[in-house]
């Protein structure tokens, strides 16, 4: 009779329904909350009434103290958006653009090819050009635009995706991974990738004392990479989060999934998620180029102790 379910019912399942009860305008984007866009609120609500049974189908926002109606008529009543592009370029994709087509050339590729997609205010040449900048500082291009030789580390770079691409690279150079276990490659791999809902709870304490070595290198190389990303404008990037750390380490230890989420506050399925995102991130260490000395080998026994169990299978059935 009734589906308490979150927006992915929205995306592409056939199941229609009379009646669609939006909780609140708002959603969780990964950061923070924000407002639900006409199109979003379109697609949550598009599921009410049924093709061929129903006359028509209902949707209701649940009022709460504070609730401006116009808030509501607001993405209820419009059906143009606005086409504006969310891409932003990364230090991954500037790297990779450098070293086929130069700094110049690389942002001669990104103009034509994005620009007429982009919000005005959003400077994706001014971004790119700071993106450079901060690579250069960092000594994984050269300083002369002219000439961007891209040195080991940024080799390395090229190889590295994901939301904090350039501080996994300077902890590779730092030497935040060196002569940990691949049961502490797990953990540091999930400190790097995980993105909390409520980063103001703290930071948990690492499993073991290499790997509270590991997290100091990282918090200062992200310390002074979020001072240059400041200077130039940039958005920043996210802070290491430990909270992951401990139940991937027990998990990589061969622990089980109630042991694994013991007094840590996540959900099951938030667990497996992540952990894919750190093994995804262990199979990119495990081949960027040049690396320390079985490194690679390391990161793929890593990798092999978070596959198991319901992780494999969630992999599988992708």
């Amino acid at each position: 009779r009734a589906v308490f379910a979150t927006e992915t019912l929205a995306l592409g399942i056939n199941m229609p329904a009379r009646t669609v009860v939006l909780e609140r305008l708002e959603k969780f984007n990964g950061e923070t909350l924000v407002s639900l866009t006409p199109g979003e609120y379109t697609q949550l609500t598009g599921r009410a009434g049924r093709r061929g049974i129903d006359a028509e189908g209902h949707a209701v926002v649940l009022w709460r103290p504070g609730t401006d109606p116009a808030a509501v008529a607001g993405p209820a009543s419009r059906r143009t958006y606005p086409l504006v592009s969310s891409f932003r370029p990364t230090y991954n994709m500037a790297i990779n653009l450098v070293c086929r087509w130069g700094r110049q050339g690389a942002a001669g590729v990104l103009e034509p090819s994005f620009a007429h997609f982009q919000d005005p205010d959003a400077g994706l040449g001014e971004a790119f050009a700071s993106i450079c900048e901060v690579l250069a500082h960092s000594g994984y291009i050269g300083a002369d635009p002219q000439e961007p030789a891209v040195g080991g580390g940024g080799q390395r770079l090229r190889r590295i995706y994901g939301d904090r691409d350039l501080l996994v690279a300077l902890g590779l150079d730092r030497g935040a991974f060196d002569g940990l276990g691949p049961e502490e490659l797990a953990a540091l791999a999930g400190a790097l990738v995980y993105r909390g809902r409520n980063a103001a709870a703290g930071q948990p304490k690492m499993p073991t004392r290499a790997l509270e070595s590991a997290a100091r290198i990282l918090t200062g190389e992200w310390a002074g990479l979020r001072q240059l990303e400041d200077r130039h404008l940039l958005r920043a990037t996210a802070e290491p989060e430990s909270a992951l750390a401990r139940p991937l380490y027990v998990w990589a230890c061969g622990g089980g999934l109630p042991s694994a989420l013991e007094d840590t506050g996540l959900a099951a399925g938030d667990f497996v998620h992540w952990a894919r995102r750190a093994a995804d991130l262990l199979n990119q260490l495990a081949r960027a180029r040049p690396a320390p000395q079985e490194f690679g080998g390391r990161c793929l026994a890593a990798l092999g102790l978070i596959r198991r169990d319901v992780v494999a299978r969630a992999v599988l059935t992708d």
